[in-house]
């Protein structure tokens, strides 16, 4: 993505350089929108069934999504809206309703730019979790985003120079996170949980209200947690491999991923979905 008040600032080539380093994440194909100082594309993966191809567009709203979205009935109940609604469908309703706040009523593994031209802004955000990756670089008067950090290396005016802090860090196998940076000293990482509000040349950062952690399971049995996992984790499962035929799943002989191996096995006697195990 790319909003700016330059438009010389990225060239078509340059553009077109920096959608074609990001083909891997697109399976599904490439969408691509430009209007007035936006310049939009996202390589389309479909995690779910309630995945659509994006840039996804409302009324002069444009939203780029990556990952899905969870507890989705909880979200379409709120907003009036039908289950069977996409997840982009749920997110732009959800930024109507909430502006900059939507990410606090939302659950998943989400990354996601807006770009509101009747408002002149974009807005950036992923969920608190982190696990989908979302990288920017501030010049003055243009913005740059995209998933990975080495595709900015594509456009001219952004150096190469390495962030040896973060070098360092990574290097060190230390388990703290390095806050924004990443090893491209011009190129930061948009944190879990924060959104990124651009307009008028103005950048400014939000973090969402902290949900995690933030309360307290009460059960009269030991058991009785385990009990409440397990079917947290059978509910997770059955979330991410919906609509799927064949599912892969990596095996470390760790406490993560044989339970879950095991409880997605049993799930899929049932529903006849195939499990390859690596």
């Amino acid at each position: 993505a790319w909003m700016g008040r330059r438009p010389q600032a990225i060239p078509p080539s340059h553009f077109s350089a920096l959608v074609t380093a990001q083909a891997h994440r697109g399976p599904d194909g490439l969408g691509e929108r430009q209007t007035g100082a936006y310049r939009l594309a996202q390589q389309n993966f479909h995690l779910s069934p309630h995945s659509a191809a994006g840039p996804f567009e409302d009324h002069g709203v444009i939203l780029l999504l990556a990952g899905r979205l969870d507890h989705r009935e909880r979200l379409a109940t709120a907003l009036k809206l039908p289950l069977a609604s996409t997840d982009a469908e749920l997110v732009m309703a959800a930024y109507r309703r909430w502006d900059t706040g939507w990410l606090d009523h939302s659950h998943g593994s989400v990354a996601a730019v807006i770009v509101d031209v009747p408002r002149q802004r974009l807005l950036a955000c992923r969920d608190e979790l982190g696990k989908v990756p979302l990288h920017y670089h501030i010049a003055p008067g243009f913005l740059l985003m995209a998933s990975e950090p080495a595709v900015f290396l594509h456009h001219e005016d952004i150096g190469r120079e390495p962030d040896r802090h973060w070098l360092a860090y990574y290097f060190s196998g230390l388990a703290t996170e390095p806050g924004a940076d990443t090893a491209f000293a011009q190129v930061q990482s948009l944190l879990p949980g924060q959104t990124l509000l651009y307009e008028e040349d103005r950048v400014q950062f939000f973090s969402a209200r902290r949900r995690l952690g933030q309360s307290r399971l009460r059960f009269p049995r030991d058991a009785d947690y385990a009990e409440q996992f397990r079917v947290l984790l059978e509910a997770s499962i059955a979330n991410v491999t919906a609509g799927h035929e064949r599912v892969g799943i990596m095996l470390s002989g760790g406490m993560d991923s044989c339970p879950a191996a095991c409880l997605t096995a049993r799930r899929f006697r049932e529903t006849g979905q195939r499990l390859t195990a690596h």
